[in-house]
């Protein structure tokens, strides 16, 4: 349990004081009764703004606003008011009241079910959780545990059910249920029993009535309101029940239906529970649950928690097998086929009817959705109205299994007359109310003044979280606002005043795109090409990818080949563009001063066309090296094993534009699902690429002779494989082994592999071997091949230089180079304990 509370108390610092309705609203209204005033009479939503909570858990009308009335008996309120008035935070309540249930259930049981009798509290974490993040059925639920345990004394459990029902309506259907019981339960005469039905139902309306009476002699027409809040109030259909059907937008039932469901369940469940007590004693605590599940709210916390009760019910009537008494026979079983079976037909008929039936309103999904990076915050939706009644419409929002929410119309017409259609935007700048794009969502449209008449439409979660080498969002339907670009795509404009990328208003594709490109001079540097290009970044699949294209007229022309369009397919290692024109062939383009392979393949233009292309097979067609290696970037975040990444860019550019020029694209999908491949792959296939993964895994866990007998498994495959001797001779170092690590740089200089590092290892295994000019040359030698942009490892570098001057005694270059590290990387730790010593004995 403390582990728990401590779990919940980080829950709390990460996502806030946000909890449910109910508890804030009782809170609330617990101190308005300190304070002289009747809850009842007043609008609790200012406990939002009293507890700081969003309006995530709060309980949305149909109207669009959402309920703030006091709506559970007293005890709900009265409950909280003595830890209010000691100063004690409300939130501690429930967790207190299941602390005395657990206690409750323990001393209760009989001896040989003590042990096991509160694992299941425990490994269930559902009930603590919600215990701590504010669910208050855990009250009525251990008043039932009371009753159950003071089952024998008869007044007594009379109390503590009316208390239960002082507190919460959820316990309610049970009274029919224990009145059937104590009828079979009580010996003697019809008398006697109808005489122990009275007493048991005079005690709990006593204690009802003494607990709700001061409020109903106050305002009784508040008070009612109140209590029947969750009957009268046109409250959403919420839930995990036979309402979870609505809510998914499979089939429509109307508030009445699920009423006459829940009043029929509720008859059979008696008729049942009457005719055959003998075997179904402990029946009548799983039956409110069943129904309420028919329920249009039918949330989790209605059925779970009778659990308890029903735990400790079955543990006080267990017997031994050896001890255990025949169980009656009962009644003849069919007439309870006869009722159960009308049930059914009465219940598969509503559900028929209502899944033949035509909605009389229609929704559609506009092909975009526009997001804030991970919740998609606008949508354009269409929708006709199929009725004969005017159509005044409401949109609601649900992601996943939340619940939900309305969405504000900014723009679309009021009201739609019978057969018009007409097309909305809608949008919600509430965080909680928007869409998770990983598990999409449902829009719901009803009609203002009759929700039955609604109808719903999927939106889809962006797809592409399954696997790595799967193009994510390529149908370009999710959207950036700021900047506007597709979500998981990167567009850009070289210079930036060259052109931009917008969804294309008047093509048969939702998906296309219009690559616009301004008119331009020539430009006397042909390697300086104006551009516009939209970018991702997968794995590179083993699966071709299908790309929609149109070729423009004016798009590469040989021999000059100035307009440029196409796919450029970019590894860490290789790169290879895919051009389209009025041939097959391959050549050679210059791109920035580098010769860039291309392969360009025959398409008619001004035309869409449907092309599937091979990246893997056209990289092994011109030999690049497309070997998977580690690689971490923030795109494939949380992987870490050898894989190849591959930028996929849709690129538009030209040298010289007399008209300025728009092209288009379509759909980049994947053909297949990626995945394992099929079986029969050699999985053993160049086994090095692992070991040198697991080799770096280990070095960077401090494992250095695990690193280097991995790296040794990799050289045996490969001995030409500079990196692996790079990565060997740095294992080495860690060892001390400063002859082997030395050969190691050797080896990877030679390979041209990393030369800059390798230097840099060289450097200090030579300074190690107390060989000071030759270190100082190969630290020369690391800051010419390093790059600019490696300025930790030149500052690296400038360090050993100056560890260099260090031992020949020359303080005044050493300085010099700690300077220049400094420079490069202000936040390294320099020697300058070692300076000082230097300048300090300096003669």
């Amino acid at each position: 349990m403390i582990a728990f509370v401590h779990i919940h108390g980080l829950h709390t610092l990460m996502y806030g004081p946000g909890t449910t309705d109910l508890v804030i609203f009782q809170d609330y209204a617990a101190r308005l009764l300190l304070q002289g005033e009747n809850p009842y009479l007043h609008d609790l939503r200012p406990a939002f703004e009293l507890h700081g909570s969003a309006l995530t858990y709060s309980t949305p009308l149909l109207d669009g606003d959402y309920t703030g009335r006091m709506a559970y008996p007293v005890l709900s309120t009265v409950f909280f008011v003595p830890f209010l008035a000691a100063g004690i935070a409300t939130k501690w309540a429930y967790p207190l009241v299941f602390l005395v249930a657990m206690i409750t259930l323990w001393r209760a049981s009989p001896p040989l079910i003590r042990p096991v009798i509160l694992l299941p509290w425990f490994f269930e974490q559902r009930y603590v959780l919600a215990v701590l993040g504010g669910v208050s059925d855990v009250v009525w639920a251990t008043l039932l545990v009371a009753v159950v345990a003071s089952w024998n004394r008869r007044n007594l459990r009379g109390v503590w059910y009316g208390l239960a029902c002082s507190f919460k309506q959820t316990v309610w259907p049970l009274a029919p249920f224990f009145l059937i019981r104590i009828w079979h339960e009580t010996p003697g005469t019809t008398t006697d029993r109808l005489r122990e039905m009275v007493r048991y139902g005079g005690v709990s309306t006593i204690v009802f009535l003494i607990v709700n009476g001061p409020f109903i002699i106050w305002d009784p027409l508040a008070w009612w309101a109140g209590i029947t809040e969750p009957l009268s109030a046109p409250m959403i259909t919420l839930g995990y029940g036979l309402s979870s059907l609505t809510m998914a937008g499979w089939l429509v039932l109307a508030k009445e239906s699920y009423g006459a469901l829940v009043w029929s369940s509720l008859a059979v469940s008696l008729i049942v529970y009457y005719r055959h007590f003998g075997r179904l004693a402990a029946f009548m605590w799983v039956a409110p649950g069943i129904v309420l599940w028919f329920g249009n709210r039918s949330l989790t916390s209605y059925w779970y928690y009778f659990v308890l009760p029903l735990a400790l019910d079955l543990a006080r009537t267990y017997q031994p097998k050896a001890q255990a008494s025949p169980l009656p026979s009962g009644r003849s079983v069919w007439p309870t086929v006869a009722v159960l079976g009308a049930f059914f037909l009465y219940l598969g008929g509503l559900l028929t009817t209502a899944s033949l039936a035509e909605s009389p309103i229609g929704v559609g999904l506009g092909p975009r959705i526009y997001t804030n990076g991970s919740r998609a915050d606008f949508l354009f939706a269409t929708v006709w109205n199929r009725s004969d009644q005017p159509l005044v419409p409401r949109f609601a929002v649900q992601t996943g299994s939340e619940q939900p929410f309305f969405w504000s119309i900014v723009d679309g017409p009021e009201t739609l007359l019978p057969g018009e259609t007409a097309d909305y935007q809608i949008d919600s700048n509430v965080w909680y109310e928007q869409i998770d794009l990983r598990k999409g969502g449902l829009l719901t449209v009803a009609d203002r003044d009759d929700y039955a008449r609604r109808s719903a439409v999927w939106i889809p979660p962006l797809e592409g979280h399954a696997h790595l080498g799967q193009v994510v969002n390529g149908d370009f339907r999710f959207w950036t606002s700021e900047p506007l670009e597709p979500v998981r795509w990167t567009a850009r404009s070289k210079p930036l005043s060259a052109g931009s990328i917008r969804a294309a208003l008047d093509s048969p594709k939702d998906s296309a795109l219009d690559f616009k490109l301004r008119a331009a001079p020539p430009d006397a540097d042909t390697r300086r090409r104006e551009q516009v290009s939209l970018s991702t970044r997968i794995v590179l699949p083993d699966v071709p990818l299908s790309f929609a294209i149109r070729l423009p007229e004016e798009a590469n022309r040989l021999p000059d080949l100035d307009v440029l369009y196409g796919i450029d397919f970019i590894t860490d290692r290789s790169r290879l563009m895919v051009l389209f024109g009025d041939t097959d062939r391959i050549g050679f383009l210059t791109i920035q001063g580098a010769e860039v392979p291309y392969r360009m393949f025959q398409v008619p233009r001004r035309q869409w066309s449907e092309f599937e292309i091979n990246p893997r097979a056209l990289f092994e067609e011109i030999g690049a090296d497309i070997l998977p290696v580690r690689h971490r970037e923030h795109t494939f975040r949380g992987v870490d094993y050898p894989m190849t990444p591959l930028e996929i860019r849709l690129l538009v550019s030209a040298n010289g534009l007399e008209e300025p020029l728009v092209a288009q694209f379509g759909a980049v999908q994947n053909t297949q699902e990626p995945g394992p491949p099929p079986l029969g792959t050699d999985l053993l296939a160049k086994p090095e690429r692992w070991a040198m993964w697991i080799g770096d895994f280990n070095l960077e866990a401090g494992n250095p002779a695990k690193a280097r007998d991995y790296y040794a498994t990799v050289l045996d495959a490969d001995p030409d494989f500079g990196l692996a001797h790079l990565q060997a001779a740095d294992a080495h170092m860690q060892l001390g082994d400063l002859i082997a690590a030395l050969d190691g740089y050797t080896q990877a200089i030679q390979s041209n592999a990393d030369v800059g590092r390798a230097e840099l290892g060289r450097g200090a295994a030579l300074l190690a071997l107390n060989q000071p000019e030759a270190s100082l040359e190969a630290y020369n030698a690391a800051l010419n091949a390093l790059e600019e942009d490696r300025n930790h490892l030149r500052a690296e570098a400038q360090v050993g230089r100056s560890e260099v001057f260090l031992a020949m005694g020359d303080c005044g270059r050493a300085r010099d180079a700690l300077q220049r590290a400094w420079e490069m990387r202000p936040t390294m730790v320099l020697p300058q304990e070692k300076l000082q010593r230097c300048e300090r004995d300096a003669p």
